[in-house]
């Protein structure tokens, strides 16, 4: 901090500027020193990880995404990403410490690839991490496809029950249809009905 008789000023940490109290003059000359021999400078790529020693999660777990510009001139903006979704909030740092992002696995849409930006207000100052991946842990995969399973086991019943009801439909509609056509016509229509049968056969589940 200086001061003087006419002017009280300090660095703004994040700004390339002092702000004066007194002495409007003094403020620009201190501006244009400031950009000269301190100019700002762009962030770095940031640094993404996770606080967690394993990609591998279980529904359920809470997770903490660490993301971290090592150089650049401070504020600097952090946004984290699950693919090309935004997670908010966006975290606004003034210091070089990483910036934290705590999320729970809730479902499998949770998974999948995790990154982070950062900016700060310099135009076209954006800078993107490396992604990560997340999956899940064997057992709660397991637990998925067995509920996956029962699920489409429940549907080959419904299945099953549907086509053996269109099968005794079937069954019916053809004892009327022999009562109805003449003896003469019969192998025709019996070629017709076969047919019939056969398609219906193919109804079955395809799981």
């Amino acid at each position: 901090l200086g001061t003087g008789k006419s002017c009280f000023c300090g660095w703004q940490a994040g700004f390339s500027a002092f702000l004066c109290q007194r002495g409007g003059s003094y403020l620009w000359i201190v501006i244009l020193l400031r950009n000269v021999f301190f100019p700002p400078e762009q962030p770095s790529n940031p640094e993404f990880g996770s606080l967690q020693k394993s990609l591998e999660v279980g529904i359920g777990q809470n997770v903490t995404l660490s993301c971290r510009s090592t150089s650049g001139s401070l504020p600097i903006n952090y946004t984290f990403f699950r693919g090309s979704q935004n997670l908010w909030p966006t975290i606004l740092k003034t210091e070089r410490n990483p910036a934290l992002f705590n999320l729970t696995i809730n479902s499998a849409s949770d998974l999948g690839e995790y990154k982070c930006k950062v900016v700060n207000g310099i135009s076209n100052s954006a800078k993107y991490s490396e992604s990560l991946n997340f999956t899940l842990l064997g057992r709660s995969l397991s637990v998925l496809l067995f509920v996956g399973l029962s699920f489409k086991s429940h549907v080959c019943l419904v299945l099953i029950f549907v086509f053996h009801w269109l099968l005794y439909r079937s069954s019916v509609q053809t004892s009327a249809e022999h009562d109805y056509f003449p003896s003469k016509d019969r192998p025709e229509c019996d070629t017709v009905l076969s047919l019939r049968k056969r398609l219906f056969s193919h109804q079955l589940c395809f799981f």
